[in-house]
């Protein structure tokens, strides 16, 4: 069912201390009230084109086989034809942090609310689709805000994070956006999903497979199967798009990693701002038009996303540095996340 973009519907996130939680609320309305996105021109997709950006939870880049894991975690990834990025890297170790940086355009630092990724695919003439298995409450939360700035809007989560609401339950909204007569427009549809967000085996259904049996405790095995998880569901995915006989594109990335606590034969997976492997996460672009597979090993902020989002649907203006695109962005790193140099910062090297 959708909903529309009702601005009292919004996120919590129990994590939020007070202080910061006020300072949400500010930025939330600075949201609502908006500023303009002033583009010079847009390579208009086109009318039939979908592109989807799914926006991942706590999955570590080093958990994928398709980058690298010697456990085979995400087999069709590891065959899929597309630009994979090894070297983004998140700003914040949770979730709406490391969102503002991401979704939200920076001048100098700040973040300029009203010019973020929803607006922008609205300025550039696409009908667009938030769909999402986190949750939404009454508080004021930034990347609700977001969400409601879609043309259209659907939640699959009540208020608690232990309530497990099957990331594949957006499938079926996705076989409905994409066969919604929009018109001309073309269709830019959101996917926010749970992925692998601590505590991992309440992410998994009865019915999801649970492969993986590594002496390091339940949890461990879990975060695993949740990675496989979403490699099934990337290709459900592409499997839909194929099926429209549509022009397609895929965008992900994962919002922030997470650290390794406790006893190593009880490994738990939880967010930990210490360690470098929190903030690496898994950024990649598939394509229905792509013919090989390119990986480019460079590293690459989280904050400069926005202008990699324009290049990818087309949108060129004032704001929007057009150097930066996923299949090819400038070297300059800026090292520092949660005010820290992450080559400082403990290294938590993945299990196997």
């Amino acid at each position: 069912m959708w909903i529309g973009s009702n601005p009292s519907r919004l996120y919590c996130d129990a994590a939020f201390g007070y202080v910061e939680y006020r300072a949400n609320i500010k930025a939330a309305q600075a949201i609502a009230n908006g500023g303009a996105w002033r583009l010079e021109a847009t390579d208009k997709a086109p009318t039939k084109s979908v592109r989807v950006v799914v926006i991942g939870e706590s999955a570590r880049k080093d958990y994928l086989s398709a980058y690298g894991y010697p456990r085979n975690t995400t087999p069709f990834l590891q065959s899929a034809n597309g630009v994979f990025v090894d070297g983004f890297t998140t700003s914040a170790g949770y979730t709406i942090k490391s969102l503002s940086s991401i979704l939200i355009k920076s001048e100098n630092g700040v973040l300029d609310y009203g010019r973020n990724v929803v607006s922008l695919a609205n300025a550039a003439g696409y009908e667009t689709f938030w769909l999402s298995t986190q949750t939404y409450t009454d508080f004021k939360h930034i990347v609700a805000r977001l969400a409601f700035q879609a043309n259209r809007s659907s939640f699959f989560r009540p208020r608690s994070l232990e309530f497990v609401s099957d990331d594949m339950n957006l499938l079926a909204e996705l076989d409905e956006a994409i066969a919604l007569d929009t018109g001309e427009k073309p269709k830019l549809i959101f996917m926010h999903i749970m992925g692998s967000h601590p505590k991992s085996c309440k992410r998994l259904a009865n019915s999801d497979p649970r492969p993986f049996n590594l002496p390091y405790g339940e949890d461990h095995n879990c975060y695993l199967a949740t990675i496989a998880k979403l490699d099934r569901f990337i290709g459900e995915i592409v499997k839909r798009l194929n099926a429209a006989e549509t022009d397609w594109s895929i965008l992900y990335f994962s919002d922030h990693g997470l650290g390794h606590s406790g006893a190593k034969n009880d490994a738990q997976m939880r967010h930990n701002e210490r360690v470098k492997q929190a903030y690496e996460v898994p950024l990649f672009a598939l394509d229905s038009a792509a013919t090989k597979r390119v990986l480019i090993k460079r590293r690459l902020n989280a904050s400069r996303f926005i202008d990699l989002f324009a290049a990818w649907i087309g949108a060129r203006g004032e704001g929007i540095d057009s150097r930066y695109a996923i299949e090819d962005f400038p070297n300059e790193f800026d090292p520092i996340v949660s005010g820290e140099n992450i080559d400082d910062l403990a290294d938590d090297p993945a299990l196997y």
